[in-house]
């Protein structure tokens, strides 16, 4: 088990990592957005908003690990990328590549060797793990300590302890064969390290918090890269928080989960709505099939002629009539409530939103379990001599593309006033746009 963070090829398991989450991308306004295990789900840059920008600094992540290139090679592609896309960041341009570089490439290296474990003990393999620390003087105590600790795969001080176990850690994990053992004559250790937990407060997009880390372990690190996949080699109680490591570092309060993955504190006033066009209110008489053929229309799409759209923030989202189709029946949901005259507000806060939020959503799986999703959420806000109105429009990340979930104006046919709580409720999680800034 091999691949140097600086040159050398990675191996199938690493980059396979770094491949995965680079399926989901995880937008930010600070490191505190995406903390612990949320960052084993999905690939984040801190500050880093749009899907562009994190899928070119994903890609660039990914060439210079498959090609085995160094630190340098990154730097300058990431030169390129930001002055591509017009980002704004924090500190000197070589040190915040070189953190986003080292960070990811040795995250990824570890989760890789976690594969090769998990699949290793799936085979019915007979193996222990080993920390392996670099011992010299710019190593952590507390990780020089660990060194040498050799226990069982599954057992649960690799969930906390795994490394990386901070910025700039050098630490990493081998799997131990009985052979290995025999040769090297080391002993599988009789007990884990103790783990003293600390109280410590981060700056969040909602304000200061309190989150539990072990001691020794940075903020943000405190959970394995690639414990995931042996999570299924180890039964767990039925609906526990998948983000189990986040539940643990904010004592079990699974909203932590939302809280942290943004929504600043207050929100912001909604902006000034605008007036809508007559030709944008529909009849109220025309066939399910006329309105959602006219909300199509508005993206170049059609029944059974999906098409892509390029957002305001540059993702691609992915319009369809399943937008408007119930997951169980099939049937067109699209006058329910009295929408349906006022659908094409709801494509205008696609095509041309006053906000675009994102935020995680943790649901039931239906099977005792929790599903996690990440969300887009498309709003405005409109004004027509009889009334104020608004336009929403949700879409889910699926692999390359947004796919729609639903589309609609929460206020019509209800009271005005619910239709703009309604709103209020989907402005949470990271602020991605907001007109005039």
């Amino acid at each position: 088990m091999s691949g140097a963070i600086n040159g050398g090829v990675a191996f199938t398991q690493q980059a396979d990592a770094l491949r995965q989450r680079l399926g989901t991308l995880l937008p930010s306004d600070r490191w505190t957005d995406t903390l612990g295990e949320v960052n084993n789900w999905g690939f984040a840059v801190a500050g880093a908003k749009k899907d562009s920008l994190l899928q070119s600094i994903g890609q660039a992540l990914l060439e210079t690990m498959q090609d085995g290139r160094d630190v340098r090679h990154f730097q300058r592609q990431f030169a390129a990328i930001v002055t591509r896309e017009g980002w704004t960041y924090r500190g000197p341009i070589g040190w915040r590549a070189r953190v986003i570089f080292e960070t990811n490439l040795g995250q990824s290296r570890e989760a890789g060797k976690w594969r090769q474990i998990t699949e290793a003990r799936a085979a019915g393999r007979d193996l222990w793990v080993r920390y392996v620390a670099t011992m010299d003087l710019a190593t952590r105590p507390e990780h020089a300590a660990w060194n040498g600790t050799i226990l069982p795969p599954e057992h649960p001080w690799w969930r906390t302890h795994s490394p990386k176990n901070g910025w700039g850690c050098r630490c990493t994990v081998l799997m131990v064969s009985p052979g290995m053992l025999r040769r090297e004559g080391w002993k599988v250790s009789d007990q884990a390290p103790p783990v003293e937990i600390e109280d410590r407060t981060i700056n969040t997009a909602a304000g200061p918090q309190r989150v539990r880390v072990p001691k020794g372990i940075d903020t943000g690190f405190g959970h394995s890269p690639g414990q995931r996949p042996m999570d299924a080699l180890v039964p767990r109680p039925a609906g526990e928080h998948p983000l189990v490591t986040l539940g643990d570092m904010t004592a079990g309060d699974a909203n932590a989960v939302p809280r942290i993955f943004g929504t600043p504190s207050p929100v912001p006033p909604p902006p000034a709505p605008r007036v809508v066009p007559p030709q944008k209110i529909l009849p109220g008489d025309l066939p399910a099939e006329e309105y959602v053929k006219r909300f199509l229309a508005e993206f170049g799409a059609a029944p059974g002629k999906p098409a892509l759209f390029r957002d305001v923030l540059g993702a691609d989202v992915l319009i369809s009539e399943e937008m408007f189709r119930d997951r169980r029946t099939g049937d067109l949901k699209v006058t329910k409530r009295g929408r349906a005259p006022t659908i094409l507000l709801a494509a205008q806060a696609l095509l041309d939103p006053d906000e675009v939020w994102t935020s995680l959503d943790v649901t039931g799986d239906g099977k005792g379990g929790q599903r996690v999703r990440l969300l887009r959420y498309y709003l405005a806000w409109f004004t027509t001599p009889d009334r104020r109105r608004t336009g929403f429009a949700l879409f889910e990340q699926g692999i390359g593309t947004w796919r729609g979930v639903t589309s609609f104006e929460p206020s019509a046919g209800e009271d005005e006033r619910k239709g703009l709580a309604y709103l209020e409720r989907q402005r949470r999680g990271v602020l991605l746009f907001r007109r005039g800034e």
